[in-house]
């Protein structure tokens, strides 16, 4: 895991966020090699909202040295996003209990 990966998750931890987000290397056509950090089994209703909450919580290790791409992955898209991962994803998993949240690949 990278320094700006585990900062990543220092932050999401830190702001109690409370979805799972997943982050990893990927390549977008306007900026080039970007970390994505995507926001798991968001609710079609809460789409808007979390991807802003997301953006505020990683900004402060948004460009440094990559720059971040947050996102939302709905509820109906989760399983089919988890399949396309590369394996050097990297998730942070919210603290919650009673939750069981669905393990990667599965």
């Amino acid at each position: 895991m990278t320094a700006q990966v585990q900062s990543l998750m220092q932050l999401l931890a830190a702001a109690n966020f409370e979805f799972p987000v997943v982050v990893f290397p990927a390549v977008d056509a306007e900026v080039g090699e970007v970390l994505e950090a995507d926001a798991y089994f968001v609710p079609p209703g809460e789409a808007v909202a979390v991807s802003r909450r997301l953006a505020q919580i990683l900004w402060p290790a948004g460009f440094a040295p990559d720059t971040v791409l947050p996102g939302i992955v709905q509820d109906f898209e989760a399983a089919e996003g988890r399949e396309q991962l590369p394996r050097e994803a990297v998730w942070y998993w919210p603290p919650c209990e009673g939750v069981q949240w669905p393990v990667p690949g599965s």
